[in-house]
């Protein structure tokens, strides 16, 4: 997570992150959104908040692709509850191949 921030119409909390990515992949980026793991990853903060029932629990969550060159950017919203779905998932796989060794 690299920041929080206020609606100023709402007073939600929207949590965000930064990633920095070659400006080659932005264009893929925004004709398919935000990479999966990155979903899952802002999602399972998010969630961690909420269940801390911090005054800072987000409603709301947005990933921030910046080109590793600065001359680009794209915002991307995200569906927390399909990212913590994906989180979910991903840990139960992790799990799962973990006692598989």
């Amino acid at each position: 997570v690299d920041a929080l921030s206020k609606m100023p119409d709402t007073d939600e909390i929207v949590i965000w992150d930064w990633k920095t990515k070659a400006q080659n992949q932005m264009d893929s980026i925004r004709k398919y959104g935000a990479y999966a793991k990155d979903v899952a990853q802002i999602s399972a903060y998010a969630f961690a908040l909420q269940q801390m029932k911090s005054q800072l629990s987000p409603f709301a969550a947005k990933i921030a692709y910046l080109s590793r060159d600065s001359s680009d950017i794209a915002v991307v919203n995200v569906d927390l509850d399909h990212g913590w779905e994906l989180f979910k998932a991903s840990h139960h796989i992790y799990t799962l191949l973990k006692g598989a060794k």
